[in-house]
C-alpha cells in the first residue's frame, strides 16, 4: 500500500467456483502493475524478500511479458461463460432450455474465439451436430495465426510485437494453447451433457 498507494488487494480464486472467475481476473488485471512494482522493488533489495509459495509464484509469472494478455484470455472466457453459469445456479426446472442455451453457448465461443476451421464451425447448426461434433480432432483446428483470445487481448499482442516485447513464435504458442483450451473446455462441457440434451 506504501508503495503504490493502492488500498485494492487480490481477490481469492477457487478453480471450481465458476461465478467467482470474472471479479477475481478483473482484479488482477486492475492491480497488475502495482504488483510488478513491488516484484521489481524486492528484486533490487528495496524491499524485504518473502520466500513463501505463493510469493515465488508471482515473481516467476511478473516475468512473463504476455501475462495481461493471457489474464485478458481468461477474463473474456470467463465472461461468456459467467451468464450460462448463473442461468445453472437455479433451482427452477431449466433442463428442456438447456439444450437451447448451450448451443448458443458453444457456437458463440466458436465464432468469437474461431477456433475451428470456417467450415467446420458452420456445420455446427443444430443440436444434432454439435452432440456428434468432436473438437478434440485436430484436422477441425484453424490455424494458430487465425486464432483470436478476446478483442483486448489481440489488441495487447499487436502492442506488444510492434515493440519487439513477444517474438511471433511466442505468440503462435500462446494461441495454440488458447486455441486447446477452449476446444478442450468445450469438448469436456458437452461430454457431460450430450447424453441427454438430445432428449430436451
Amino acid at each position: 500500500m506504501k508503495l503504490s498507494s493502492s488500498e485494492k488487494f487480490p481477490l481469492k480464486f477457487y478453480c471450481h467456483r465458476w461465478l467467482e472467475n470474472v471479479p477475481c481476473a478483473e482484479r488482477a488485471i486492475e492491480i497488475w502493475t502495482d504488483i510488478c512494482k513491488y516484484v521489481s522493488k524486492v528484486d533490487y533489495g528495496d524491499l524485504l524478500k518473502v520466500t513463501c509459495q505463493s510469493c515465488c509464484i508471482i515473481v516467476q509469472t511478473a516475468k512473463d511479458k504476455l501475462i495481461t494478455v493471457k489474464l485478458n484470455f481468461f477474463l473474456s472466457v470467463a465472461k461468456m461463460l459467467q451468464p450460462f453459469s448463473v442461468l445453472c445456479q437455479s433451482y427452477k426446472p431449466l433442463v428442456p432450455f438447456l439444450a437451447g442455451d448451450l448451443f448458443t453457448l458453444v457456437k458463440n465461443m466458436l465464432e468469437h474465439f474461431q477456433v475451428l476451421k470456417h467450415d467446420k464451425c458452420k456445420s455446427i447448426d443444430s443440436i444434432s451436430s454439435l452432440s456428434s461434433f468432436y473438437f478434440a480432432d485436430v484436422a477441425n483446428f484453424n490455424c494458430a495465426d487465425k486464432v483470436s483470445i478476446g478483442f483486448i487481448g489481440d489488441e495487447l499482442l499487436k502492442k506488444k510485437r510492434a515493440k519487439k516485447e513477444a517474438s511471433d513464435k511466442y505468440v503462435l504458442d500462446l494461441k495454440r494453447d488458447c486455441q486447446r483450451f477452449i476446444l478442450r473446455m468445450l469438448q469436456t462441457l458437452m461430454g457431460k451433457v450430450s447424453h441427454f440434451i438430445l432428449y430436451c
